[in-house]
């Protein structure tokens, strides 16, 4: 698993709870900041690198979240690039593809936790 830990504002945890913030704007917070977005790209790209084919994923979306109270999980959906180098000519494809990544929530740090897998 890859570990990325990030904070998020106070308060916002508390209005997820208040339901005056759905669950998932709540993780565009954290996972949409400038710190942490192209980390998260770079950790969704490094998934579907394939020898001859350099991926680049430039953004994502939160179709799906959940959190029990104590572990979550939340649902990217992203798109893929592939440049094929062979010879003189340059193909492009584009898939689709999805992630689920688990998060636990440490109100004690006001931080998010999320793990990763090593493959999709």
């Amino acid at each position: 698993m890859k570990r990325l830990a990030s904070k998020y504002p106070e308060d916002a945890y508390e209005m997820v709870l208040n339901n005056k913030l759905d669950l998932s704007q709540f993780l565009a917070l954290v996972l949409y900041d400038d710190n942490y977005f192209d980390r998260i790209c770079e950790k969704l790209s490094s998934y579907h690198n394939f020898g001859r084919m350099v991926p680049l994923i430039n953004n994502f979306t939160i179709p799906r979240a959940e959190y029990d109270g104590k572990n979550g999980l939340v649902k990217l959906e992203y798109k893929a690039f592939y440049k094929f180098y062979e010879g003189d000519t340059d193909e492009e494809e584009v898939k689709d593809y999805y992630t689920n990544v688990n998060f636990t929530i440490d109100t004690n740090s006001n931080e998010l936790v999320f793990w990763f897998p090593l493959f999709s």
